[in-house]
């Protein structure tokens, strides 16, 4: 249904107004690494500033050394869902959100690098980012030194990896921010994509969003209400509330300086929105008000914010996007490493038979102390207990599916630390950068195969783990 969808006539808000498409255009040209991928960015500006395509749309906050892998897959998969449609006959567009107003440093500082000489993994030691400083603003030197002393020092020198240390040195030496780091970094290493990249700290766009701040703030306690109501709802039926009650206290944030800062009080309408950032609540909603996109690419956590943000899209009237999952995948030497025969994991039938049967005991115990000390009749008591047994019974598997995985995972560390690094998924863990380095253009002529197979497959409904050969001879000679 995707890929056919006839071609929206509507022009997204952020293409018809010039005075946010020029700056941000002239600006966004700058990262681009060459003149073939400005011709292809021009022209599907262009096509978008003229109802002519369509957008798909995916985001991430930038993090050292790119981000983990994961962020990587995002990309490509946007990229390769925007040409399933062309290819249909069907101009698309995919974008990409940078969350540069974040202010989860934690986050962006958790990617790691392997370093095979020590048996190690490597990651940023001690940096001084002052609290409440939105991400994209920190200085590329602050934390990313280090991984500019590692990009130097590797044996094995593809172009790609060459082009990268040239453009971590020079924003390291002139100070620029994570932020424009992180641009130039994902252009480089999609060029002739026609992706295009838009900063969620982008105080012009903002401004121009203000008919969607109008609409939203004088119903926010409203739409926060709701927001809570669905993901109770969601709880009870024994599937999970994304959003936490602290980011539902804080939608809204005002930029100062570098600082994205709480507002305290009631938040009231105004005449601009310039220095206003949206929290995990509305990011989405202005995100997609602002871009009109037709799909998004999301990973499992962000669909469950989706599904819990679903009704204030009717609210508010805001054409809500198909969600597309995005690419997952692991970097292996060879096919036999983690490639875990079917038969071996258990159904999900034999998961509920263990959760049913563990839980068989917990349901009698509750319903006689129902029957006995609440006086409940067998038709109350059913009512009332079954959302909880499904519930638990949904928990309880979700636990023993964890646990299978964590041993196929700590069996694949003892095969390549990277594979599994610190017990986790590897794309959780490993840099975008450190992967881009090791295998350079051949990964991601590669991983932008993977993700058209993944979508090609997820047409007739095999979504698939994808498995992405790499040539481990670069990870043992790379040098510390």
């Amino acid at each position: 249904r995707f890929t056919s969808a006839p071609l929206g006539l509507k022009i997204a808000p952020a293409w018809s107004a010039s005075s946010w498409a020029d700056p941000w255009w002239e600006e966004f040209k700058t990262f681009l690494p060459d003149g073939s991928s400005v011709s292809q960015c021009r022209q599907n500006v262009e096509l978008l500033k003229t109802g002519q395509a369509d957008v798909v749309i995916t985001g991430q906050q930038p993090a050292i050394m790119g981000g983990p892998l994961y962020t990587l897959y995002k990309i490509a998969s946007v990229i390769e869902a925007a040409r399933w449609r062309r290819e249909a006959g069907q101009p698309t567009v995919p974008i990409f959100w940078l969350g540069d107003d974040d202010q989860d440093v934690h986050e962006a500082v958790s990617g790691r690098i392997y370093d095979p000489a020590r048996r190690c993994f490597l990651g940023v030691g001690d940096y001084d980012v002052e609290d409440a400083m939105m991400v994209g603003t920190v200085p590329s030197r602050v934390w990313d030194k280090g991984i500019l002393n590692w990009l130097n020092g590797l044996e094995i020198a593809n172009p790609l990896a060459v082009a990268l240390t040239r453009i971590w040195q020079e924003s390291v030496e002139s100070g620029e921010s994570t932020s424009r780091l992180f641009k130039k970094f994902v252009l480089k290493l999609f060029p002739e994509s026609g992706l295009l990249i838009v900063s969620g700290n982008d105080s012009r766009l903002h401004k121009l969003a203000a008919p969607v701040y109008d609409a939203i703030i004088p119903r926010l306690e409203t739409l926060k209400e709701t927001v809570r109501q669905r993901g109770v709802a969601l709880s009870e039926a024994g599937w999970h509330a994304q959003i936490s009650d602290r980011s539902l206290d804080n939608p809204l944030y005002r930029v100062q300086g570098q600082k994205r800062l709480k507002i305290v009080g009631p938040m009231k309408a105004r005449t601009g929105y310039a220095d206003i950032r949206p929290g995990v609540m509305l990011r989405s909603l202005v995100q997609d008000w602002l871009f009109n996109p037709l799909a998004t690419v999301v990973g499992p956590s962000e669909l469950a914010y989706h599904v819990q943000l679903r009704p204030l899209y009717n609210e508010l009237g805001i054409h809500r996007p198909a969600l597309l999952p995005r690419l997952f995948g692991i970097l292996t030497p060879g096919p036999e490493v983690g490639n875990e025969e079917e038969e071996d994991r258990p159904s999900a039938y034999e998961m509920e038979m263990v959760a049913s049967g563990s839980l068989e005991g917990v349901r009698k115990e509750i319903a006689k102390y129902m029957s006995e000390i609440l006086g409940l009749d067998e038709a109350a008591i059913d009512s009332r207990i079954e959302p909880l047994m499904k519930l638990l019974r949904g928990r309880i598997t979700g636990f023993l599916d964890r646990q299978h995985d964590r041993v196929a995972l700590d069996a694949k560390k003892e095969q390549q630390p990277w594979l599994a690094p610190l017990g986790k998924r590897q794309e959780r863990v490993m840099s975008t950068g450190w992967a881009a380095a090791l295998w350079g253009d051949t990964l991601i002529h590669n991983l932008k195969l993977a993700a058209y197979v993944f979508y090609k497959r997820g047409a007739s409904g095999q979504w698939l783990d994808m498995m992405m050969k790499v040539d481990d001879s670069r990870t043992a000679r790379a040098r510390r």
